[in-house]
């Protein structure tokens, strides 16, 4: 199994620990420090849209989540995804998962936040719902039998969701402050008043979720 994005690993760790008889391989173009070493887990750092050096077919199921923080339509259509159909093995499946950018009953912390993210998706070309919309598009473009979930997640009911929501933005903070007027140091405050509040609002997230087999 081949993650992309697979940022701080928690996911994959989760994952191989449960199924402890299969390989699982993470993929991330930004480095960072794994405190926990699986047998049955590696972690490779890549740019995506450059091309994966693996051979044909070599996966039964690639995870990939939260493409359009960096990717576009048309990478995703003329890069991406046929560079994943050929790492894919017949019978495979391709199994996305993306987070709308509409955050529900949210704190001002965590507003500006959000806000502040959408403004440099939009000056990059990156359009989230349009993402969505071409998603189902290119599952069928590449003659994948596929389907979608979606469903409303509460932060207060997933301690791991909670975790990787901040871990984005501490991930994401040279870029943020690209956008702001604010300091690190303001910037930092803005971040530590984040959990509580995603808590004390209730707030909430949409998760879409595509699964596609390779026929």
């Amino acid at each position: 199994m081949a993650m992309s994005r697979c940022g701080f690993g928690a996911w994959i760790y989760d994952m191989a620990k449960n199924y402890s008889l299969s390989h699982f391989t993470g993929i991330d173009i930004i480095s960072s420090k794994k405190d926990v070493i699986l047998s049955n887990v590696n972690f490779v750092q890549a740019d995506i849209l450059e091309g994966l050096q693996y051979s044909d077919c070599s996966f039964d199921y690639i995870h990939i989540r939260s493409l359009f923080h960096y990717v576009t339509t048309k990478d995703a259509r003329n890069i991406l995804f046929p560079d994943l159909l050929r790492l894919l093995k017949p019978g495979g499946w391709i199994e996305n998962v993306e987070y709308d950018t509409v955050i529900m009953n949210s704190g001002p912390n965590t507003k500006f936040l959000m806000d502040t993210l959408f403004n440099y998706f939009l000056n990059h070309g990156i359009y989230p719902d349009e993402f969505y919309q071409n998603l189902s598009k290119l599952f069928k473009e590449n003659n994948l039998e596929y389907q979608i979930e979606e469903k409303i997640e509460y932060f207060t009911d997933s301690e791991f969701a909670m975790k990787n929501y901040i871990n984005l933005f501490r991930l994401l903070k040279s870029i943020i402050l690209e956008y702001t007027s604010i300091s690190r140091e303001k910037y930092d405050e803005i971040l530590d008043k984040v959990w509580d509040e995603l808590i004390e609002y209730k707030t909430s997230f949409r998760m879409i979720r595509f699964f596609g087999k390779k026929l």
